[in-house]
């Protein structure tokens, strides 16, 4: 499977077959960039910039990450490491470095 986002030249998460080429699913988004594969999982921002985990396999919408006033930067910066979420993040005023259970 191959994963890519269109960034904002259409804005979505699409998820390819490799060697047929059919599209499996595309995801809307609010011009994915980055995003990370947490196992069978997809960890990326959402329409509203808040993280949320879709289904690797068809786009289903798992959980949507409580990330309280913060939304995910435009560089979207991630990492996951012990079932948490470090991200830089920003509240409407200023840039924050920003930590929450998946």
């Amino acid at each position: 499977m191959l994963y890519f986002g269109t960034a904002s030249n259409g804005r979505y998460l699409y998820a390819v077959d490799a060697k047929s080429g059919e599209v499996i699913f595309k995801f809307k988004t609010s011009g994915t960039e980055h995003f990370l594969l947490v196992e069978d999982q997809i960890l990326l921002a959402n329409r509203k910039n808040k993280p949320v985990l879709i289904s690797a396999k068809d786009s289903l919408l798992l959980k949507e990450i409580e990330f309280e006033k913060f939304r995910l930067s435009a560089d979207q910066i991630m990492l996951v490491s012990g079932g948490r979420l470090y991200a830089v993040a920003n509240d409407g005023a200023k840039m924050h470095a920003v930590c929450t259970e998946i």
